[in-house]
């Protein structure tokens, strides 16, 4: 790859220290890192990669996205800490995303927080601002620099105006969930565990009952007592008050009396459950 980048000192944007990189898509033009897109956004690198080669051809190359993996720019990235040797050597792609393609991407993950970063990161990294800091391509003629500012202001109250539009849209779009929510988050019903997985199934996470019992307790929300029982909730399950242990009575066929506790889930508990794994695809 032949085309001259270089690194020009740090910058903060939404709380994440950003290089600040040029070249690639047209001079004076800034580039990030989809590794610190991914850092600001609260995803994880890889699944941002994935998101960006699951939808490659929208991507165009030099105009939206450069992938930096086996350029010079290698040695620049290490140098300046950005990566290590080891990181570099396992990654399959290290993408540069222009302004053009950070929006594009921002259409991929179209969940609010990533509108809630668009504004901070175009007007904090892409945009003037940044261009004011460093003494870069500002015009010397005073109208010339007003203009120019006028047009990125009226660019910003438009995306501002998209964005409000949006979120409107998605409060719209939820508002049955939300009601939805709040009534079982302070219903009385109970349901039991395995009756979960059902409800689980209604809302997008395809997991089943045998797997969901293995997760709750893998992740601490169940454990083995007396009698090798494993659906007997812990202590801190019990005061997040995601449970309830329902005790019954039996008189068996001798006259001797059995205590059975059953484990259900509350209202505030399916709603938990349901939040923690609707990202989740386990059979």
């Amino acid at each position: 790859m032949g085309t001259v980048f270089k690194i020009t000192g740090t910058t903060k944007v939404c709380g994440v220290i950003v290089p600040k990189i040029f070249g690639g898509f047209g001079e004076g033009k800034k580039a990030m890192l989809v590794k610190h897109i991914a850092e600001i956004h609260e995803k994880e690198t890889k699944f941002v990669n994935q998101a960006i080669n699951n939808n490659r051809k929208r991507f165009t190359d030099g105009v939206d996205i450069l992938d930096l993996k086996g350029s010079q720019f290698e040695v620049d990235l290490v140098n300046h800490g950005i990566f290590n040797q080891n990181s570099l050597n396992r990654a399959n792609n290290i993408y540069l995303l222009s302004e053009r393609g950070y929006a594009k991407l921002l259409k991929i993950f179209d969940d609010e927080l990533a509108w809630d970063k668009y504004e901070e990161i175009l007007d904090g990294y892409f945009r003037m601002r940044e261009e004011i800091e460093q003494g870069l391509n500002i015009p010397r003629d005073p109208q010339k620099f007003i203009a120019l500012a006028l047009v990125e202001a009226n660019k910003l109250l438009e995306a501002k105006d998209i964005h409000i539009e949006k979120l409107e849209q998605k409060i719209e779009q939820d508002k049955p969930k939300l009601i939805f929510a709040e009534a079982l988050e302070t219903s009385e019903d109970t349901i039991l565990i395995g009756d979960l997985a059902k409800l689980l199934k209604q809302n997008g996470v395809n997991i089943g009952p045998n797997r969901l019992f293995e997760r709750l307790r893998q992740e601490g929300y169940l454990m083995k007592t007396k009698g090798d029982r494993w659906n007997t909730p812990t202590q801190r399950a019990m005061e997040m008050g995601l449970f309830e242990v329902k005790t019954t009575s039996i008189t068996v066929p001798d006259g001797s009396v059995k205590v059975r506790k059953t484990t259900k889930v509350t209202g505030k508990g399916q709603i938990y459950f349901i939040n923690k794994f609707k990202d989740g695809n386990v059979a």
